[in-house]
């Protein structure tokens, strides 16, 4: 919300001359009306800091006191590293969240007047990797604890192997729960990655497209429930309608329940937004 926004007040008064009457000469005195309105301005700027670290000397003769002491370093994510670690939270931010390459990031970076090589943002970035890591264990960790999850995986292949190997084909899995969101690299597409993403007794439900693969989880040791993707339901009743079989009224009908399911889940939805946005300014927040 607007309101949220750091607030910046900038006053607009007029020259001395301008308050002179050119008739009399007599000066114009300020009223308490204000006139006000709002703009919202876009700061982006790189600053260079200095870190000054004080020393200090001793005082007295005592062995402990003896030399000198130094304010301690600031705190850097890589060491000896030019970069600060708001700068990187930058680069992570535009790479992974708003998907843009690391060379506009560059582009960026000069046009605010500070040349950048490509070497020290890659160069940066594995060694972020390795720090990141535990960080994304926790986060498959936490996904592993809700109770509904999305489930879907799509082809990725890979080219940057050995040489001679060629192009091999892995899976790209994904599951996501209300809060996180788990992206899994695989070599197969087989119900084994979700038997090994899943813990034995786990109970919930899943939204899945009916991929043969998923029914894995059906098994004793999970107490799971597959949803089965409306969209892909309604897939098949439209190529019954297509196909001109005889069960094409029969198919006709669920069409057009399903045409309402997503209608009545839009307006579902809208209901939500605004009752949340209503929820919010009823806290006193300007709106």
């Amino acid at each position: 919300m607007r309101a949220d926004l750091p607030e910046q007040i900038i006053h607009h008064t007029l020259e001395p001359g301008q308050l002179v009457c050119p008739g009399c000469g007599k000066v114009h005195p300020e009223f308490s009306l204000r006139e006000e309105s709002q703009e919202i301005g876009w700061e982006v700027r790189l600053v260079r800091r200095r870190q000054v670290r004080h020393r200090y000397g001793p005082s007295c003769q005592c062995p402990q006191g003896r030399g000198l002491r130094t304010a301690p370093k600031a705190a850097k994510l890589i060491a000896k590293g030019l970069l600060a670690v708001d700068f990187w939270v930058e680069v992570l931010l535009n790479k992974f969240e708003f998907a843009q390459p690391l060379q506009r990031t560059i582009r960026e970076v000069a046009a605010h007047g500070m040349p950048l090589s490509g070497g020290t943002l890659s160069g940066g970035l594995r060694q972020i990797k390795d720090m990141l890591q535990p960080l994304a264990g926790q986060f498959v960790w936490h996904s592993r604890e809700g109770t509904h999850w999305h489930l879907d995986e799509t082809r990725w292949p890979m080219f940057c192997l050995r040489e001679g190997q060629g192009r091999q084909l892995w899976w790209f899995w994904v599951v996501v729960s209300p809060e996180v969101t788990a992206f899994l690299l695989e070599p197969t597409r087989s119900g084994q990655v979700p038997r090994d993403f899943f813990p034995k007794g786990t109970r919930g439900i899943v939204s899945v497209d009916r991929y043969a693969g998923c029914f894995a989880l059906l098994g004793p040791d999970w107490s799971l429930k597959l949803a089965y993707c409306w969209s892909h339901q309604r897939r098949d009743f439209v190529n019954v309608v297509a196909s001109a079989d005889r069960g094409q009224g029969w198919a006709d009908q669920w069409v057009e329940l399903i045409n309402q399911l997503f209608g009545t889940n839009a307006q579902r939805r809208q209901a939500w937004f605004q009752g949340a946005s209503a929820a919010y300014q009823a806290k006193g927040r300007p709106p």
